[in-house]
């Protein structure tokens, strides 16, 4: 099957965000092997906060927070890969509450990857681009779930707080078979 866009997501993906939010809230417990709960992804459930206060400590770090997030060192090779399997690639990624996370996660996006603003998507409802031939590779099982659901193609990538197994070879390894 040709695949006819592959969408990436930022968070989970290509970037640590859950690390720096919960150091924000001194729970760096959570981040110890045995730490997080396995399929337990509400950040604002594991740390017993609403949503307000789980954004709080970020929104004062302003957009900086975002733009300085660890780039995951398999970020390049999964980028690598997905630009040989189609020539259209974009970072797909949801917005958050903090009102900087637009800015900073496209600084982000621009530093690390020189995508250009027609590779970058920024929406909540991420399912509105799946279709035939178009791929998305995810952390959150709902957004797996939604694009399959409208008749795209899926991979988990696996992260402490999903249900997914393996590590980001057995992605790429799943990417080049979808590609064949």
């Amino acid at each position: 099957m040709a695949l006819r866009s592959i969408y990436l997501d930022a968070d989970g993906v290509l970037c640590d965000l859950v690390g720096p939010v919960v150091r924000a809230h001194h729970r760096e417990d959570l981040l110890a092997p045995g730490g997080w709960p396995k399929g337990v992804y509400s950040l604002e459930h594991l740390l017993n906060v609403t949503t307000e206060e789980l954004w709080q400590p970020i929104v004062d770090q302003g957009a900086e927070f975002w733009e300085h997030l660890w780039t995951y060192h398999w970020a390049v090779h999964l980028v690598h890969y997905a630009r040989q399997c189609s020539a259209d690639v974009a970072v797909l990624t949801m917005p958050t509450a903090c009102p900087l996370s637009h800015a900073g996660k496209y600084s982000w996006i621009r530093k690390h990857f020189q995508v250009s603003p027609e590779n970058y998507v920024m929406t909540p409802q991420k399912w509105r681009l799946a279709g035939p031939g178009c791929l998305l590779i995810d952390d959150s099982e709902a957004n797996i779930r939604e694009w399959r659901n409208k008749g795209g193609l899926g991979l988990l990538f696996p992260q402490r707080w999903n249900h997914g197994t393996g590590t980001y070879k057995d992605v790429i390894d799943e990417l080049l078979q979808l590609a064949r």
